[in-house]
């Protein structure tokens, strides 16, 4: 865990930075503003539909009640993206402060699938109850909309920036070595993969176990048995994410080959896990384009960190280990390695 004066410096090293950090702290709290007021009027909505009977679509309350919990999961989403650029920033990791820009893009594409979503239960809904609570919060998510990819272009030359000094940074950490370079890469990527799963994997998975599982968003055909069993395969896989996550952080930090086989394998469970959410949700009367996406991207995510992963895995032993150590293991590596260096020397000049 870096000190806080380290985390100062870093935040504060140069106005890129500076710039970077102030806009994803501006974006999170404007967005969780915004989206806070459409989980409002949503809200409303869903009472209003609980409370009279809507001929001829009987889920529309229950609907309502899943897109207020979307503006909720958008809403945690901001606070993750905040993290993740403070973290890209400390951390001096190129690859998520990329990621960070590219997940900017792919939120401003989710905004405007709020609004079609809306505007079709506008469509669905008008001929039977008081729609003017719908038409209100179509109004703040097309204000949504339009700012999002604004924000998205903002960012586009503080991110450029930011990866250039990042870049040089990486340079004067690791030298001129490419294969140290293509090792250090790679392992950025996969330390990126893992902080992205906080949200893909285990927010996604905690929503799904929280909002009743398979008994509730999929067919009813299987026992009751077997319902009750897959929950607690679920429960368990969820709960064991944020623990497996850390526990390959530090499997490709040590070198470890069993704890990153360990972790490959737990992944695949997760696979299957997400597969079974996929193909629960796709039995909804209506279809939930919005968890579709999450649960799409968790698995391909998932399936990406098992590949780099298992990339990481053969760098092991390579010269990659004293260069991505943290704290006390890092500096004995670092000393070990000086250590050897000046042996060689002193072998040369012999």
């Amino acid at each position: 865990m870096p000190s806080v004066e380290k985390i100062s410096q870093r935040v504060t090293e140069t106005r890129w930075s500076i710039i970077f950090v102030f806009l994803a702290t501006f974006q999170a709290i404007v967005i969780i503003a915004i989206q806070a007021a459409i989980a409002y009027e949503n809200t409303t909505e869903s009472n209003q539909l609980k409370d009279s009977a809507v001929a001829g679509i009987p889920d529309a309350g229950e609907r309502f009640d899943r897109m207020r919990w979307e503006n909720i999961a958008f809403c945690g989403f901001q606070v993750w993206f905040c993290v993740m650029a403070y973290d890209s920033v400390v951390n001096q990791n190129v690859a998520e402060a990329v990621a960070i820009f590219a997940f900017n893009l792919i939120c401003a594409v989710l905004g405007a699938l709020e609004i079609l979503d809306n505007n079709l239960w506008i469509k669905r809904l008008q001929t039977s109850v008081d729609v003017s609570v719908l038409k209100t919060a179509e109004k703040i998510e097309i204000v949504l909309a339009v700012i999002l990819p604004l924000l998205a272009l903002i960012f586009a030359l503080p991110t450029y920036k930011l990866v250039k000094q990042l870049g040089w940074t990486r340079y004067k950490k690791i030298g001129a070595d490419l294969s140290i370079d293509r090792m250090f890469r790679l392992f950025q990527r996969f330390v990126l993969l893992l902080k992205i799963n906080i949200f893909t994997e285990f927010i996604v998975s905690l929503f799904f176990v929280i909002k009743g599982g398979s008994s509730l968003l999929g067919p009813t055909t299987a026992s009751t048995s077997w319902q009750r069993w897959m929950e607690a395969v679920q429960i368990v896989v969820t709960a064991l994410m944020i623990p497996m996550l850390y526990f390959a952080r530090s499997a490709v930090s040590a070198e470890s080959p069993n704890r990153m086989i360990s972790f490959i394998v737990f992944q695949v469970v997760v696979i299957f896990h997400f597969a079974l959410m996929l193909y629960n949700t796709l039995y909804l009367s209506d279809k939930w384009v919005i968890w579709l996406c999450f649960v799409i991207m968790g698995i391909i995510i998932a399936i990406t960190t098992i590949v780099l992963a298992a990339m990481c895995k053969n760098n092991f032993g390579k010269g990659l280990k004293p260069l991505v150590q943290r704290g006390a293991a890092k500096q004995a590596e670092l000393k070990e390695m000086h250590a050897l260096q000046e042996q060689e020397t002193w072998k040369i000049d012999d």
